[in-house]
């Protein structure tokens, strides 16, 4: 499928080495101080290393043919000062079980990381090194990489579509993050050679990263079993283990294009404005002023859009750079001598491409402090704050650029690894106007709070809903149910999916629980005492409501609750946040149904998919807090029921409901607007 182009520059005939000069950025062609200089610096910080680097560009400077490479061996030394990879004990020790992952279950393997942690010397633990690349790779490995990179590039059909300056970014480097460098390049070659070879319809560059795709797909799957392992996951680990999260997902894609001389960068938001987490995929560099994006084992070059058109909200997209960025906020700090950075922040090689992928807005707003005073917009998690972008105080102003919108943000300053508030709560809405948030109120209000995180269609369709889509419903004179007659089938999609709005709005974050409600009306042909719901065969059972009706009754009709789940009761209590969920599949039917004392003819079935875990939830202790300048306690609470009441200030305006006894950790602030939670 061919993809749509995403621009990367506006200006007529600006190629990628153009867009990034404009934009600041460290070029393969141009550095801000002499390139030799540049290199000399990090001959010095390459310390007994410098031999090695010396003979990698002594041997480009041999033959006239190569001075390009000798070109690439400089750039590529002079960037790598920042970069750097883990080893030790700690690591080999633990190496061991991607040979084994790739034919384990989640929870073996979750079980063997458990053991080999439990079982290891604290020594072995300890022996975990952090080793800097200029001052342990070798020549050999660094000639190799830029020769074999050079060979897929000069040889690939696209090579002209593919800069200098792309080929530097996205093709040349030897790893993307912390993962331990290895030769992969000739055997990636060799592993996808037979399969490129049967595929006559490989033309382009976006058809090879689709084939790619599809046949990662056919092997991997999504897994976070890795998620706390030292360092990133090498290619070779990847392979080996058949799975991993979005970074692995994303690097399993750029590896394996890049050893065909496909230029793909590593894009990802740090963390979603609306989430608890955040993303990295793929965008394949299709010119100098274009790119496609996508992500390996899960979306191929025009059938990736989560990023544009999903339930997430996006504050602040970065492309990783092989080169530092001089627009980066973490270059700009060090020209002001500014070291001590937020995490999110610190890397000097990432290039802000947000405006490319979503819409953005810009403000300036008004924070008193002392002239060239960094000031960061902040974004929630799990109760604190993380800065995303930030900017400098110029005449008691701050001014901020390519904001994502629909977003609430927090103005910090950030010392000693604290945040302390600058400016009052921002929001940008969707139209890209600004404003802080303040409350208009004069006297207390009653918060009625039903959730401690928004619903998610995205979630509680694969989660929940999916059980339902083809359910049976079937009416019986029998309890045992022997010989069944089918009332209704439950269809797919469901029609609160097929939408990605709501009243004209994005749907993020503003789905109802009360909207999820599906089903049918019928014409009765038959009587029945016994009615039921049966999931299919082997499928987890989860459900929220059901309710059936017959064709005199406006209220849905009562009965004794039977079914084959444990609390078949729930079913019919008219509380949806109490649902059944028995997650394990097993090979008889499950069910649910009510006996109705008496042949009834039914009319209309109605039914709710099962709640997640943050509606609140009858027994656990909740927390509310409201924020001025940080968050202040509104008192604690035990829930009695899906429901409960906080009487807030009348300066509150933005709310953070905590459950400290809840097993689900999601949260997100809230404001609270027309007597409804509205979330951020």
């Amino acid at each position: 499928m061919k993809g749509k182009i995403w621009n990367i520059a506006k200006a007529m005939g600006t190629g990628l080495l153009a867009c990034m000069l404009a934009a600041g950025m460290v070029s393969c062609n141009e550095q801000p101080t002499p390139a030799g200089d540049v290199l000399e610096l990090s001959m010095v910080y390459a310390g007994d290393n410098r031999p090695e680097l010396e003979k990698v560009i002594d041997h480009f400077s041999r033959i006239a043919a190569d001075s390009l490479k000798k070109k690439s061996a400089i750039f590529l030394i002079t960037n790598m000062k920042h970069k750097v990879h883990y080893g030790g004990r700690w690591i080999e020790k633990q190496d061991s079980i991607f040979s084994r992952a790739g034919e384990m279950d989640r929870e073996g393997i979750l079980q063997w990381l458990d053991s080999f942690r439990r079982h290891t010397p604290p020594s072995v633990k300890a022996d975990l090194r952090m080793k800097h690349d200029l001052q342990h790779l070798s020549a050999d490995y660094l000639i190799q990489n830029i020769e074999q990179a050079h060979e897929a590039w000069e040889n690939a059909p696209w090579k002209d579509l593919v800069s200098y300056d792309a080929f530097c970014h996205f093709i040349l480097p030897y790893n993307s993050l912390t993962e331990y460098p290895e030769s992969w390049r000739a055997w990636l070659k060799e592993k996808y050679g037979d399969f490129v070879l049967r595929r006559e319809d490989l033309k382009t560059m976006e058809d090879y990263c689709c084939a790619f795709v599809e046949e990662e797909k056919s092997w991997f799957r999504y897994s976070e079993v890795f998620f706390d392992y030292p360092s990133t996951l090498r290619i070779s680990d990847i392979f080996k283990a058949k799975q991993g999260a979005c970074v692995e997902m994303a690097n399993l894609a750029a590896y394996s294009a890049r050893a065909w001389g496909i230029p793909v960068a590593l894009d990802f938001t740090p963390q979603w404005a609306n989430h608890t987490t955040g993303h990295t995929w793929n965008a394949l560099i299709t010119s100098d002023s274009s790119f496609i994006p996508f992500l390996g084992a899960e979306g191929a070059p025009g059938d990736f859009n989560g990023v544009s058109t999903g339930e997430t909200k996006t504050a602040r997209i970065y492309r990783l750079m092989q080169a530092e960025v001089e627009t980066s906020f973490a270059r700009a700090a060090k020209i002001r001598g500014i070291e001590a950075l937020p995490p999110y922040l610190k890397n000097p090689r990432i290039l802000d491409v947000t405006g490319s992928y979503v819409p953005t807005a810009s403000c300036s707003i008004a924070v008193r402090g002392k002239e060239g005073t960094p000031v960061y917009l902040c974004i929630f998690k799990q109760g604190q704050w993380n800065a995303v972008a930030g900017g400098f105080i110029e005449d008691d102003k701050v001014l901020f650029v390519n904001m994502g919108r629909d977003i609430v943000y927090m103005p910090m300053f950030y010392q000693n690894n604290d945040y302390r508030q600058a400016a009052p709560p921002l929001h940008v809405d969707e139209t890209g106007v600004f404003r802080h948030l303040v409350a208009d109120r004069k006297e207390p209000t009653i918060l009625r709070l039903e959730r401690k995180y928004p619903l998610k269609k995205f979630r509680t369709k694969w989660t929940y809903a999916q059980y339902l889509i083809h359910a049976r419903f079937e009416g019986s004179d029998e309890p045992e149910f022997k010989n069944p007659y089918l009332i209704y089938k439950a269809p797919e999609p469901y029609t609160w999916f097929a939408t990605n709005t709501i009243g004209g709005k994005p749907a993020r974050d503003r789905l109802e629980y009360h909207m999820l409600w599906e089903g049918t009306r019928l014409n009765p042909i038959k009587k029945y005492r016994y009615v039921r719901m049966v999931a299919n065969e082997g499928n987890a059972f989860k459900l929220g409501e059901l309710e059936f009706y017959s064709p005199d009754d406006s209220l849905p009709l009562k009965g004794k609750s039977i079914g084959t789940v444990p609390h078949p009761e729930r079913a019919f209590d008219g509380l949806p946040g109490y649902s059944i969920i028995k997650e394990d599949a097993v090979d008889t039917e499950r069910w649910v149904g009510l006996d109705l004392g008496e042949s009834k003819p039914i009319a209309q079935i109605r039914y709710l998919p099962a709640n997640d875990q943050n509606q609140v939830q009858p027994g656990k202790q909740y927390q509310l807090y409201y924020w001025k300048e940080k968050w202040i306690s509104l008192g604690i609470q035990k829930a009695e029921t899906h429901c409960i009441h906080f009487k807030a200030p009348p300066g509150a305006v933005l709310f953070w409901l905590h459950c400290a006894d809840c097993s689900s950790t999601e949260e997100r602030p809230f404001t609270y607007e027309k007597n409804r939670q509205v979330w951020w």
